[in-house]
């Protein structure tokens, strides 16, 4: 994969799919053993997304987060569950668990609302005693560097994300941008996810108030199959594609877009992260957002 920078769109067919429409332009770069070095060079400065391999070999969640093993060391904790961002309440993990295996065996019906996600279980800030989720994987040096851990940044607004996303197969996350315009790595613990992610040229073309991290699901709205009545702009997106397995991590930079689907069960964990190429991105969209509480 030469370039991820696309200067020319076509037009598909209506309620085009990933196999006919020509919008697919490949597979994300997967790379193994990738160093620090390799990875900022080729990837963060030009702010490309990666798939990183070997890199969780050695992090004791690989072996530890059994469904077994997250029921007993944090099955009692409340954790949020929704659908694309809309809220649909707090469970216990346990009763997470239980109901993602009722959805693999059949036992709920999905046939018009994918399952719901234990999305945004952003434990750092969390007030249960969670914070020792991090004990069962490193951040790897390439990610380390988070200004969000300066001890110059305002701790009133507290922005660190780092999650634990849990989810049942056929979970769905709609095409969106991080909130601050963040970098994020997403670790894959358990299970597999499709991920599509596009250049952030097409967010013109990606309807802002849906793709907010709000709002909940919407049928149809989906890069890769997007149903072109309701959202015809969609149809002038490129985006690429990666199925990342477990023990891989996707890592895409600030302002792109990407959205996702649970092909098994899955475990994974997630941090957003601000640095100097994305600084004056991520303060901009702080700042606006101070702002707007003030006039409130």
């Amino acid at each position: 994969m030469s370039t991820m920078t696309v200067t020319e769109s076509i037009s598909p067919p209506l309620r085009a799919g990933p196999q006919d429409d020509g919008r697919c332009l490949g597979e994300v770069d997967k790379r193994r053993g990738l160093t620090q070095k390799e990875f900022i060079a080729e990837y963060f400065k030009p702010k490309k997304p990666v798939v990183l391999q070997g890199l969780m070999d050695d992090w004791p969640a690989m072996t530890k987060w059994t469904d077994e093993y997250l029921r007993t060391r944090w099955g009692h904790l409340d954790v949020p569950t929704g659908h694309c961002f809309k809220s649909e309440g707090t469970v216990k993990l346990a009763e997470y668990l239980d109901y993602r295996q009722a959805v693999e065996r059949g036992e709920v019906d999905v046939s018009e609302m994918p399952p719901l996600y234990m999305e945004g279980w952003y434990y750092k800030n969390d007030p249960q005693d969670c914070n020792d989720i991090q004990d069962d994987y490193p951040i790897l040096p390439m990610f380390d560097v988070d200004w969000f851990e300066k001890s110059w940044f305002p701790r009133y607004f507290d922005p660190r994300a780092h999650g634990l996303l849990i989810g049942a197969k056929g979970v769905y996350t709609k095409p969106h941008y991080d909130q601050l315009g963040t970098h994020s790595w997403n670790a894959h613990i358990r299970g597999r996810k499709r991920w599509a992610v596009a250049d952030p040229m097409y967010w013109p073309y990606c309807y802002e108030k849906e793709a907010a991290q709000t709002g909940g699901y919407l049928p149809g709205f989906d890069m890769e199959a997007p149903d072109l009545e309701r959202y015809p702009e969609m149809a002038k997106i490129h985006y690429w594609t990666s199925t990342v397995e477990a023990g891989e991590i996707m890592w895409f930079p600030t302002m792109w877009l990407h959205q996702a689907k649970s092909l098994d069960q899955t475990v994974g964990v997630t941090h957003n992260y601000m640095t100097g190429n994305n600084f004056r991105c991520v303060m901009g969209r702080f700042l606006g957002y101070r702002f707007g509480l003030m006039k409130r």
